[in-house]
C-alpha cells in the first residue's frame, strides 16, 4: 500500500511541475484519489473567502454535480471546521451527510458518507478549496485518510493559479448552501 500512495503523489507532484493544463493535473489528482478512496462521487471546489462562495471545478459526475456550481457558504459546522479551521472532516454514515442541503440527493446516488479534506494556501494557510470524496457508507473506516491532504495540498497552486478565472465566470443557476 505504502508503495502505490508513494507512486501516486509522486505522479501527481511531477505532473504539477510540467505546466499542465489545470484540468490534466486535476485529472491525474482524480486517479489517485479513486484508487485509495473508491468513491461515488469527487468533486473539487474552489473556497472564495471574499464572496463566502464555493465553485465546483471538477467532477466525476458532471451529470448531477455539474462544474461551475456554486455554492453560498454558511456559518454551518462544516464550514466552521473544514473552511475556517482547515480540518479534514470524515463522516462515515448517511447521518453525517444531513449537514449539506442536498443530502438526500446525495443518498439516492448511492453516497452514505463523506470525506471533506481542506486545501490550504502554502503561503499563508488559508483554505483555498476543498476536496470531496464521497463513498458507500463506512467506506473509509480504514483507509489512509491523511493522504487526501498531501494529495490535495499537490494541488493548491493549480488551484490559487485558475481561482480569478474561474470566478469571473458568471454564475445563472440556483446557488445552494453549505
Amino acid at each position: 500500500m505504502a508503495e502505490a500512495l508513494l507512486a501516486h503523489a509522486t505522479r501527481l507532484s511531477l505532473r504539477t511541475q510540467q505546466d499542465a493544463p489545470a484540468n490534466e493535473v486535476l485529472k491525474c489528482l482524480n486517479e489517485a484519489i479513486s484508487d485509495i478512496f473508491p468513491n461515488v462521487l469527487f468533486t473539487i471546489s474552489i473556497y472564495d473567502e471574499d464572496s463566502k462562495t464555493t465553485c465546483r471545478v471538477y467532477t466525476t459526475r458532471p451529470d448531477v454535480q455539474p462544474l461551475g456550481a456554486r455554492k453560498e457558504v454558511t456559518s454551518s459546522a462544516w464550514s466552521q471546521e473544514v473552511l475556517e479551521k482547515g480540518n479534514q472532516l470524515y463522516g462515515p454514515t448517511i447521518e453525517h451527510l444531513k449537514m449539506f442541503s442536498e443530502w438526500q440527493f446525495l443518498v439516492s446516488i448511492g453516497c452514505g458518507c463523506v470525506l471533506n479534506t481542506p486545501i490550504r494556501d502554502n503561503a499563508n494557510g488559508k483554505t483555498v478549496g476543498t476536496l470531496n470524496i464521497l463513498g458507500a457508507g463506512n467506506a473509509y473506516d480504514n483507509a489512509p485518510v491523511e493522504m487526501a491532504v498531501l494529495l490535495g495540498q499537490l494541488v493548491a497552486g493549480v488551484l490559487q493559479a485558475s481561482k480569478a478565472e474561474v470566478l469571473s465566470i458568471p454564475f445563472e443557476g440556483k446557488m445552494e448552501t453549505v
